[in-house]
């Protein structure tokens, strides 16, 4: 067992956007990150298991939405705003079985409470939206993968890797408008690949599909405040495909 403790800081820079001087700008984003978590092997390494908790603290954290002109409130323009402060805590666990000599599973697990410190939202026509102690954008309280990996060996012909997975995601929001419409539900994504290998592993061809079930979800989205009308951003549809390898 391994235990570990980190404290860390970063900073995202400011900037401007197409608006009226005085108006047009955003302040830098920092965050101090604290992590501890421990690695743990058992049953002769047959088992590992690892847990971490972490807690980010975000200031004048930068947040990027449709909103209104400052001069005009009915002509809209892309703004990024600093929400006066976030914060972000949970809990990851990870682990690794191997059954058998050739066959191998694990999984990931997450759970994230994500919410803003102050943050105002102006409206078009006027008004504004207050999403102090709203969840952050594209945050799922859980999420995870479940892996599985078996290996068949065919002698001096080499051996056969069948790799099945899933990722899973509760519902989250797509963006800070917090409409009906933006609310992600949950979802899962099911991946899987065979691959030959040869018996020197110089040599190897997988074939492979993601998104099994082609399974629309999307990574984020933009809605002018107060409207139903949005744009998103959607995820690879079902893929499918193979590869070649060799190694020199």
């Amino acid at each position: 067992s391994m235990f570990y403790a980190t404290i860390a800081s970063g900073f995202k820079a400011g900037g401007f956007y197409n608006d009226v001087a005085g108006a047009n700008s955003y302040k830098p984003e920092k965050l101090t990150a604290y992590t501890a978590g421990i690695k743990n092997r058992f049953l002769d390494n047959r088992l590992q298991l690892n847990i971490e908790g972490y807690y980010w603290d975000y200031k004048d954290k930068q947040e990027t939405y449709v909103g209104p002109l400052s001069i005009n409130p009915l002509s809209v323009l892309l703004i990024t705003a600093n929400a006066a402060s976030a914060e972000i805590y949970g809990l990851e666990l990870s682990g690794i079985l191997k059954l058998s000599d050739n066959d191998v599973l694990s999984g990931d697990l997450s759970y994230t409470h994500a919410r803003y410190g102050r943050f105002v939202i102006p409206l078009l026509g006027g008004g504004t939206a207050n999403s102090t102690g709203k969840p952050l954008m594209r945050a799922p309280e859980w999420s995870g993968r479940v892996s599985y990996e078996h290996t068949q060996p065919l002698g001096s012909m080499g051996e056969l890797i069948l790799n099945a997975s899933m990722r899973f995601s509760s519902d989250y929001w797509l963006n800070n408008t917090y409409l009906p419409v933006a609310l992600h539900p949950s979802y899962q994504v099911f991946d899987a690949a065979l691959t030959w290998q040869s018996e020197s592993e110089r040599f190897s061809v997988t074939g492979f599909v993601k998104n099994i079930t082609d399974k629309a979800y999307y990574t984020g989205a933009i809605f002018p405040p107060a409207t139903l009308d949005g744009l998103g951003q959607i995820a690879a549809p079902r893929t499918y495909g193979a590869r070649v390898r060799m190694k020199f």
